[in-house]
């Protein structure tokens, strides 16, 4: 008869803090709601320790990509991404923007640095420093964002650079 209070009191205990615990986490919205509307600004920690904006970009077109060092999808992902740059190298008016929501900046730092991860790099601690997943409306990761050169979002779902026909909707954007 104990143990099965014991087991009632451990499941309540464990659904309490799935239920508590993940409370912050933003339930996604239709990306209707995103589509042709201007996207978020933002000024976060370069990897160079200054600061940068969204709206530094304002007359290109951004490939927006949230991520991890933790994420394995992340990481995969990332990979397939530089044959996705290596179509628009050269091209000034394509920015390939990372925000990190790694804890740690060294983490993040070494993994760029080390991987040679070519694009412009920011970190929201957590996602909390402008609060960028509240406000992009990210419930999981990788997420990639398509922004129009005016700064509209095009794309709240952007496809994957593992999907070849998001280089056309880049280059659709560019015309």
């Amino acid at each position: 008869m104990k143990r099965k209070w014991y087991f009632l009191i451990a499941l309540v205990s464990v659904c309490g803090f799935v239920v508590l615990g993940f409370k912050h986490i933003p339930q996604p919205l239709e990306s209707r709601e995103f589509q042709g509307k201007p996207a978020p600004n933002f000024k976060l920690e370069n990897l160079d320790g200054g600061q940068t904006s969204l709206s530094d970009f304002k007359g290109k077109v951004v490939y927006l990509d949230i991520w991890a060092t933790w994420c394995k999808p992340c990481l995969e992902e990332m990979k397939k991404g530089k044959k996705l740059k290596e179509a628009f190298t050269g091209n000034k008016d394509v920015i390939f923007l990372y925000i990190s929501i790694d804890k740690e900046a060294e983490k993040w730092k070494n993994y760029v640095k080390n991987n040679s991860i070519q694009g412009v790099h920011l970190i929201s601690r957590e996602g909390a420093e402008e609060k960028i997943l509240e406000r992009y409306d990210v419930p999981y990761i990788p997420r990639f964002v398509l922004i129009d050169k005016e700064g509209n979002i095009v794309q709240y779902e952007a496809k994957a650079p593992s999907d070849g026909s998001i280089e056309t909707d880049i280059k659709n954007l560019l015309k």
